[in-house]
């Protein structure tokens, strides 16, 4: 009877584990970009070592969007819209799916930085320029991604992935 139990609670615990959606474990780093952009860039001055610009980590469910974001709003004239703030800094828009051992992500890297001014310009007006890039495929569980996202191939901004199941625990039964 006992090894009937253990048996049907093991069972139960597999369909629960492998019913959820699996987890995907997601980590970038932002680097080789030009050290005067790290001002608009990184508002809070959390300059990593060496040239790494940022460095998130995240964890999603398989399917589930995640967007993580770095940025500092820079007040501009207001628009015929409405708009008096725009957001200078990084977003990274992920969407990973797990289909049997294959992952596949779907992604836009947007990079935004406000650009310098010689004086000042008539009615207020600022510029930015604005860099995305877009990505999908298959990615191989744990192996390291690099993509280039700057300006041809003098530029050096790049931005690196780890994509990485995570495989759920189930504690013992007492």
């Amino acid at each position: 009877m006992k090894t009937i139990a253990i048996t049907i609670l093991s069972l139960i615990l597999g369909a629960t584990v492998f019913a959820e959606p699996l987890q995907v474990e997601i980590s970038a780093r932002y680097e080789g970009f030009d050290r005067s952009y790290l001002e608009t860039a990184n508002p809070n001055k959390e300059h990593k070592p060496g040239n790494v610009l940022w460095a998130p980590r995240v964890t999603t469910k398989s399917g589930q969007r995640v967007e993580i974001e770095m940025f500092q709003e820079v007040q501009v004239p207001e628009t015929p819209n409405g708009e008096k703030t725009v957001n200078s800094g990084l977003t990274l828009d992920l969407l990973p799916v797990v289909k049997g051992s294959q992952i596949t992500l779907s992604a836009k890297s947007v990079w935004r930085r406000r650009l310098a001014q010689d004086a000042a310009q008539p009615l207020g007006a600022l510029s930015f320029a604005t860099h995305e890039t877009f990505f999908g495929g298959v990615v191989q569980n744990g192996k390291e991604l690099t993509i280039a996202v700057g300006d041809g191939p003098n530029d050096k901004a790049r931005l690196i992935l780890t994509v990485r199941l995570v495989i759920p625990t189930v504690a013992p039964a007492k």
